[in-house]
C-alpha cells in the first residue's frame, strides 16, 4: 500500500497535474470566494437524498419472492451455449465471455424487476421469444448459430435491451451442429423456457403498481416537487415510456421521455426547455423529463431543481453523475432535491422501516451474487453499504484534489496586494539559495529544483538522495514572511552536488543496440510460419494477438531452445485448426521467452538549469 501511494503521488505530480485541472467546490468557495461574490455566483445546496418508500401487498410480495427465487435458479443456457459444447476446449478463450453473458442476462431481469413491473413483463416476453426461436432452430434445422460479439456494456447503459436481444440473436458468428452439444443443453433450454412462461402467467395476475401509485401521490403532495421542473432517471427505456404515458394525467404534454433511440431534434427541444442558456428564446415545451442515463452527462439541465432516481442506482457514484446535470454554477435555485426509490413490504410492518428496506435490497443483492460486478463499476459489498451510500449527504466535504491551489492562492494574494514583493520574487536569479530551520528533517538536508527542457524535478539529499514531488517540496519550503534565513554550511555544497548528479543520472540515454538476425531454418521456420498465419486470423483477441507477436519476435531473435521447438512441431501435426495450434505453442513456450528488455529513452533539450536550492537544518524543540 505504501508503494501504491508513492506511485499514485508520482503519477499525479508528473502527469495528471500537467494535463488535467480539477477543483472541488470547497476549494473554489475557499480560494475564489471574492470572484464568486463579484460575479454573483453561488453553489446550490443538496443535502441527503430523500426516500420514496413503496410497499408490496402480501400477494405481490409473494409473487416477487417467487420471482427472485426463479431468477436465481435459471441456467441462462440460451445465452451461454458454448459452455455446453462437447469439445469446449477449442473455444476456451470465449468461455469466460459466455459465462459473463449469462450474468448480464440475470442482471437484466433483476434490474427490470426493480425498475417497474411493466418493464419486467416486457423483458420476460422478450426472453420467452428468444428461447422459443432458439429452441425451434435447434430442433428443426439441426444447426445452431451463435453470436460472436455483442456490445453489452453500451446497450445496458443506454437501456436498449431490445437492441441487445436482437444482436444476441441476429449477429451470426459461430456455426455448429446440434450433435456438437451435450444432451444437457436442450434440457436446460426447455427448463428455462418453462420457468419463464410460468413467471409470465404469474405476473399477468398482478394488476397493481404500488411504485407508480406511490410516485404519483408524492408528486401531488410533496411541496418540493411543486412548480419547478423535474428530471426522472431510469435505466429502462420501457419504464421511461410507461412513466411518460402515466404522468400525462398530471402534466399533459409538458412531460417527455428520452432514450438512446430518441431523435437529435428531441434532444434540442429538451435542452431549450431545461438549459438556462435558452430560457429567453421562448421554446420552453417541457416541465418533466424522463430519461435513461443517455442524458446523465454532456448536457446542462439546471433549470430543474428536482431529480428522481426511479430505479436504484446500483453504482451510487452514478447519482453524482446524474445530479451533475442540475448541480451547476448559474442555477437559479438555492436548493436542489434528490429522491431515491426503495422497495419494502407490508407483510413485515412490525420491523423497523430501514430493516424492511434492507430486506428487499438484500434479496436483490443475493440474487445477483457473483454477477454483481457486471452491474456496478464500484463493488458494493452489502445491501447495508448500498443503502448508506444512497442516503448519504451529497454535500459532504470533498477531498481536495489540488493541494497546490492553496499555494497558488498565496501567490495570487501577493500579486494583488504586495506588488513590490511579487516583483522581487519574479526577479530572483537562477541558482538562488537560502537556508532555514525545519521540523520536517532529521539532521541536515538540501532541496534543489532543476530543469532541462521540459523536465522539471525536485531532489532532496539528507541521509540519501531522492526525487520528490512538487507538493512535497513546497511543504519543505513554505515559511512565514518574518522568518529569518540561516547561512548554508559546507554540507550544503555536498548535498547540492548529490542532487545535481542524481538529476544528470535521470537524463542518461541508453542506446539500443541492433544486431543482425540469422535467417530462420528448419523447425524454427515451421513454427514461425504458423505464427505468421495466426496474424491473419480475425478471431483472436487483442491480448492473443500481442502474444503471437511476442512469440514470433522470440523466434526471429533465436531465443527459443531447440528442445521446445521440436516438441511444438510434433504437437502441431495433430492440431485440427489454427486456434488449437495457438494453444499448443503457448502451452509449451514458457512466459520468460515472451518479454524482452526495452531501454527507456528520455529526450530533453536545452541546458540544465538550477532554479533554486534550500538548505534545511533540523529545528530543535
Amino acid at each position: 500500500m505504501e508503494q501504491l501511494r508513492a506511485n499514485s503521488e508520482e503519477i499525479r505530480d508528473k502527469l495528471l497535474r500537467h494535463i488535467m485541472i480539477r477543483r472541488t467546490r470547497t476549494e473554489i468557495e475557499q480560494y475564489y470566494h471574492d470572484d464568486l461574490v463579484k460575479q454573483g455566483l453561488s453553489f446550490p445546496k443538496l443535502g441527503a437524498p430523500e426516500q420514496i418508500i413503496y410497499e408490496f401487498d402480501e400477494t405481490t410480495d409473494s409473487i416477487f419472492t417467487e420471482t427472485i427465487a426463479a431468477i436465481k435458479d435459471f441456467t441462462y443456457s440460451r445465452y451461454k451455449p458454448l459452455t455446453y459444447l462437447k469439445d469446449a476446449k477449442r473455444y476456451a478463450t470465449l468461455l469466460t465471455a459466455q459465462h459473463n453473458m449469462g450474468g448480464f442476462m440475470k442482471g437484466i431481469l433483476v434490474k427490470r424487476l426493480e425498475s417497474s413491473f411493466y418493464a419486467f413483463r416486457m423483458t420476460l416476453q422478450r426472453f420467452i421469444d428468444s428461447y422459443e426461436r432458439f429452441i425451434e432452430m435447434y430442433k428443426n434445422t439441426g444447426e445452431v448459430w451463435i453470436s460472436k460479439k455483442v456490445n453489452v456494456y453500451d446497450l445496458l447503459d443506454s437501456g436498449e435491451i431490445e437492441k441487445l436481444m436482437k444482436m444476441v440473436e441476429e449477429e451470426n458468428g459461430f456455426h455448429f451442429k446440434t450433435s456438437d452439444f451435450k444432451s444437457s443443453f436442450i434440457i436446460d433450454l426447455n427448463k428455462d423456457l418453462s420457468k419463464l412462461k410460468y413467471l409470465r402467467d404469474l405476473w399477468d395476475s398482478v394488476n397493481v403498481d404500488p411504485k407508480l401509485d406511490t410516485f404519483i401521490n408524492t408528486l401531488e403532495n410533496d411541496r418540493k416537487l411543486w412548480g419547478n421542473k423535474k428530471i426522472i432517471f431510469t435505466e429502462s427505456k420501457e419504464t421511461a415510456d410507461y412513466l411518460e404515458k402515466n404522468l400525462q394525467q398530471l402534466y399533459g404534454k409538458r412531460v417527455v421521455a428520452y432514450s438512446g433511440s430518441s431523435s437529435a431534434a428531441l434532444k434540442i427541444d429538451i435542452e431549450e426547455s431545461f438549459n438556462p442558456k435558452y430560457a429567453e428564446e421562448g421554446n420552453d415545451r417541457y416541465d418533466v423529463l424522463i430519461t435513461t442515463d443517455v442524458l446523465a452527462e454532456g448536457i446542462n439541465l439546471h433549470r430543474s431543481n428536482a431529480l428522481i432516481n426511479y430505479d436504484l442506482p446500483w453504482n451510487p457514484t452514478r447519482i453524482m453523475q446524474r445530479v451533475g446535470r442540475i448541480n451547476r454554477v448559474g442555477t437559479e435555485h438555492n436548493h436542489l432535491y434528490v429522491f431515491n426509490f426503495f422497495p419494502t413490504a407490508q407483510s413485515n410492518k412490525h420491523m423497523p422501516l430501514k430493516d424492511r428496506i434492507l430486506e428487499k435490497l438484500q434479496a436483490f443483492h443475493d440474487t445477483l451474487g457473483e454477477d454483481y460486478k457486471y452491474l456496478s463499476d464500484e463493488e458494493v459489498v452489502s445491501s447495508q453499504k448500498l443503502f448508506e451510500d444512497l442516503t448519504a449527504n451529497l454535500d459532504a466535504e470533498e477531498e481536495s484534489s489540488s493541494p497546490e491551489l492553496a499555494y497558488l492562492a498565496v501567490i495570487r494574494r501577493i500579486r494583488d496586494n504586495d506588488t513590490a514583493l511579487f516583483e522581487r520574487i519574479k526577479g530572483l536569479p537562477k541558482k538562488s539559495k537560502t537556508g532555514r530551520y525545519s521540523s520536517r528533517v532529521s539532521g541536515d538536508a538540501t532541496i534543489t529544483f532543476l530543469r532541462k527542457g521540459a523536465l522539471k524535478e525536485f531532489y532532496i539529499t539528507g541521509d540519501r538522495t531522492q526525487q520528490i514531488p512538487f507538493i512535497e517540496a513546497v511543504r519543505y519550503l513554505e515559511c512565514e514572511p518574518d522568518e529569518w534565513r540561516i547561512n548554508v554550511g559546507s554540507t550544503y555544497y555536498e548535498h547540492f552536488e548529490a542532487n545535481s548528479h542524481a538529476f544528470d543520472e535521470s537524463l542518461v540515454q541508453e542506446d539500443v543496440i541492433e544486431v543482425g538476425k540469422a535467417p530462420l531454418r528448419g523447425n524454427d521456420l515451421r513454427v514461425a510460419n504458423v505464427l505468421r498465419a495466426m496474424q491473419n486470423e480475425p478471431t483472436f483477441t487483442g491480448d492473443q494477438e500481442d502474444i503471437i507477436l511476442r512469440l514470433l519476435r522470440a523466434y526471429e531473435n533465436g531465443d527459443i531452445p531447440q528442445g521446445i521447438t521440436k516438441a511444438i512441431v510434433k504437437e502441431l501435426k495433430v492440431a485440427q485448426d489454427i486456434i488449437e495450434a495457438y494453444y499448443v505453442i503457448t502451452d509449451l513456450v514458457p512466459d520468460q521467452y515472451l518479454y524482452e528488455r526495452k531501454d527507456a529513452v528520455l529526450h530533453t533539450e536545452g541546458e540544465k538549469q538550477v532554479i533554486l536550492s534550500c538548505y534545511l537544518k533540523e529545528k530543535k524543540e
